[in-house]
């Protein structure tokens, strides 16, 4: 029977003061008339305003209302999916329930009201920029409800009213108050040695762990941080001393309530440190792997509650470190503080890693400690990146009272590897532990983490429960749950809401970050930073969400839900009758215009960029085949030719020689002029090709001529080297006629009346390394110079005239090769002369 129904006849009795008549008091005894089990299967369906009109029907009614089963049974039907007729203890589905009220009237309407805020609520988002480079982490101070956000890259903290998105003065770093001025000035305050950083607070005092990577470890501690009388920050930083350093950089820190401090580091140790004295308490072992010193990448703690800590190293192997208990304990009776630590009570355990994915891939991505588990039995969760399981180790203890890990795998290949993992373990002895994943495919995946009907024999434990969060396949990057809602962050920046108990959608936000498609705008966020969501953080009173993307958080809060009025003319004249018009709520449509008007603009700029590029592609590929038709190759000849050039180039490396040979064809008889082959002439033996050394006939003379190096080229001179005279003993008579001996012995010869007869186009700038102008030398090997006067005259035989009175491509081609004989002439003299 519909609620409102019973409550006009409610209103009926009422406004007559007597009890209904005729047919309307028999429908109302017909409803009394139906049994209580019943009746609270059919008042399971209302929602709390409902049942609270329901309760001033009459006094039976308002019995059944004010019965707290009722409301647990509206409670289960409504928010945990169990039917009237199900049992109310059904394990799976009240597995994510945190129940923190008293009374499931309490418990029910609070949520109810929670969360019509945040899926009705219009208010709009906040974006503020507290840093310059990608956040690193975010910690949301609840006195204030200020935000501090930590830089790594800058190794800042800044402080901000996310609410309002104003950003205080001042920053929080590692070098100390008395540098700068404390506005930011990136000269003086930023620290880029900054390794890792976490964020801490108790009530309106912040304190910030800094972990350097010289391997110092440094607390800065802000009374009254978020102070809007003052400008600026003050700030105490308490380093630790140079002995307590680690040897390498801190990779890894994490804070133990507010008492104590651990960190890890690049040297393979793990330390406990004081935060009131930065003393270092104690240090385990240095871990090796190979060898090779293991760096401490990630750790966790719970020495306060379970007295052991746990490490993971960068080979993917789990240290615990137990014998903690009583150590830390402070009891100002006995006189103990955090300074005595009994190292010999300490015991270390090693855990080879669980997952079998590559070593150089099994980087650690979540590292908790159950806090739930009992003393004498720890578990642990461990994830790592690019893996499609977590896992879960177990320390029981044998016959013997030695410890033996057991280790349980979770997760399902088909829906690939996980990107976040989130352990939620219990509080109390009423409460369930689950983890929740995220994959690269926008899926939540709900784990039990403990129950009797787990069996880990048939291999890895699958999902109960999942739910495809972002349609669109972005990867789930953060998840934060608290017992109301559930919201997952994606790599593109978006984020979703949804209900923690039925994973229902109630709303979504885009992403921070605007959109620049190529227009010549400079994007916001760190170039070498991602647009994905990093962290994502609630207000104790759960109706505030913050969430960073790259350098920007994005707020919101959970406002107000106006009454929906109804249509007709009660929604169109108001109560208390006035005529003025219903005021409509805008809702942000000019923000939905200004997006409209960017989209259309941005399309439009693809529209004529896209002509631009395929004109572009096209001309360059008609001016690629055009250069292939000047050469007179296609595509693949091109390619094979650049390929024998390359397969050439290790060949002429090889190539030992000082000097580089010429070709010549001759003939002694005038019938036949001198016909030159393939001459070369370099200035640097190192371009000199394999293939110039191969001979072009079998009767053809190879004359050795010598380059100048390229350092005396570059210095202007020209530099010459011996000749090898020895390697070419038995020259032929024949081969003389046409070229003169050259010895680096030899002694000088008049021959000015030979060199007269060169042609007159030589260059005059070169003319002056003529050999032709300067006298020869006699060769050590003869004893008259008579050889010298035929190779001279030769010079001016018939062959040499009918070569100069050649074509006029073959006069150019035959002055480039006297060019070089005078080059390699004038090289031998100089030798000599030395």
């Amino acid at each position: 029977m519909p609620s409102s129904w019973l409550i006009v006849q409610d209103e009926t009795a009422g406004s007559k003061g007597e009890m209904p008549h005729g047919p309307q008091r028999d429908v109302l005894r017909l409803i009394l008339d139906i049994p209580a089990e019943v009746l609270t299967g059919v008042t399971s369906h209302l929602d709390p305003p409902s049942l609270l009109s329901l309760s001033v029907v009459n006094k039976r009614l308002y019995d059944h209302v004010n019965d707290d089963g009722t409301w647990h049974r509206a409670f289960a039907q409504q928010l945990l999916g169990i039917g009237f007729q199900n049992d109310l203890h059904d394990c799976h589905k009240r597995l994510l329930l945190r129940r923190e009220a008293k009374t499931w009237k309490q418990e029910f309407i609070a949520r109810f009201h929670l969360l019509k805020k945040w899926a009705l609520s219009r208010s709009s988002t906040i974006r503020h920029i507290p840093v310059h480079s990608g956040i690193s982490s975010m910690h949301l101070m609840s006195n204030d409800s200020a935000l501090l956000c930590a830089s790594t890259a800058y190794g800042i903290v800044s402080r901000s009213l996310p609410l309002t998105g104003r950003i205080l003065t001042g920053y929080i770093n590692s070098t100390g108050p008395r540098i700068g001025n404390g506005v930011g000035n990136p000269n003086v305050e930023f620290a880029p040695n900054i390794s890792t950083c976490v964020l801490a607070s108790d009530g309106a005092t912040a304190m910030v762990l800094w972990g350097k990577r010289n391997g110092e470890v440094t607390i800065s501690t802000a009374n009254k941080a978020v102070d809007l009388s003052r400008r600026g920050v003050g700030f105490l930083i308490t380093r630790c001393s140079i002995d307590d350093e680690h040897d390498g950089p801190v990779l890894g820190a994490t804070w133990d309530g507010n008492n104590l401090a651990v960190t890890g580091g690049g040297d393979g140790r793990i330390k406990i440190w004081n935060p009131q004295s930065m003393r270092c308490l104690w240090t385990s072992d240095q871990q090796r792997c190979d060898l090779a010193i293991d760096p401490v990448v990630k750790v966790a703690s719970a020495l306060s509650t379970k007295g052991l800590i746990i490490g993971c190293t960068r080979s993917g192997n789990i240290l615990m470190f137990t014998g903690f208990a009583g150590s830390f304990t402070p009891n100002v009776k006995l006189g103990r503080n955090h300074d005595d630590v009994d190292s010999d009570s300490v015991h270390t355990f090693s855990i080879p890693c669980p997952s079998t994915s590559p070593i150089d891939s099994r980087i650690i991505a979540s590292l908790h400690i159950d806090s739930h588990a009992s003393r004498a039995e720890p578990t642990l969760l461990a994830a790592y990146e690019n893996d499609v399981h977590f896992y879960r180790i177990t320390l029981t203890p044998d016959d013997a009272g030695e410890l033996q890990f057991h280790i349980d795998t979770f997760g399902d290949h088909l829906f690939g590897p996980l990107s976040c993992v989130r352990p939620f373990f219990a509080n109390r002895p009423d409460q369930s532990s689950f983890i929740l994943t995220g994959d690269r495919m926008g899926g939540i995946g709900v784990y039990e983490w403990q129950g009797g009907n787990i069996d880990s024999t048939k291999g890895a434990i699958r999902p109960f429960q999942r739910i495809e969060a972002h349609a669109d396949g972005s990867t789930i990057t953060a998840i934060h749950w608290d017992g109301t809602t559930l919201i997952t962050g994606s790599s593109r920046g978006t984020t979703h809401v949804f209900d923690g108990l039925r994973f229902q959608e109630l709303r979504s936000f885009a992403s921070p970050t605007p959109k620049f498609r190529g227009r010549g705008h400079a994007p916001p966020v760190d170039p070498n930073d991602d647009g994905r969501v990093r962290q994502i953080l609630v207000s104790p009173d759960r109706d505030v969400m913050v969430a960073s993307v790259g350098n920007a958080v994005l707020t919101w809060k959970a406002g107000k839900v106006n009454k929906n009025v109804s249509g007709g003319v009660r929604g169109r004249i108001p109560i208390d009758g006035s005529i003025h018009r219903k005021k409509k709520g805008h809702g942000g449509k000019w923000l939905q215009q200004a997006e409209l008007k960017e989209s259309i603009a941005d399309s439009r700029h693809l529209l004529e960029q896209q002509p631009k590029n395929l004109r572009l592609a096209h001309d360059k590929s008609q001016e690629h085949q055009a250069s292939h038709d000047v050469l007179g190759l296609s595509e693949q000849e091109a390619l094979e030719y650049a390929i024998m050039l390359s397969r050439e180039e290790p060949v002429h490396n090889t190539y030992e020689g000082p000097s580089t040979t010429i070709e010549c064809d001759h003939s002694s008889s005038p019938e036949h002029p001198v016909t030159l082959g393939d001459a070369v002439f370099c200035w640097d033996t190192d371009d000199v090709s394999s293939d110039y050394i191969a001979s072009k006939s079998s009767d053809s003379d190879l004359i050795p001529i010598t380059a100048s190096s390229s350092s005396s080229s570059a210095n202007g001179d020209v530099a010459f080297s011996p000749l090898l005279s020895d390697s070419t003993p038995s020259t032929s008579a024949e081969g003389d006629v046409h070229f003169p001996l050259i010895s680096g012995n030899a002694t000088p010869v008049k021959s000015r009346g030979e060199g007269s007869s060169r042609p007159s186009q030589i260059s005059n700038n070169l003319s002056r390394f003529s050999a032709w102008n300067i006298p020869l030398l006699k060769p050590a090997g003869l004893s008259s110079p008579s050889s010298v006067h035929s190779a001279g005259s030769a010079l001016s035989s018939p062959s040499q005239r009918l070569v100069a009175r050649s074509t006029a491509a073959e006069d150019e081609f035959d002055e480039d090769l006297r060019l070089a004989l005078e080059l390699s002439l004038a090289e031998a003299i100089s030798r000599g002369e030395a």
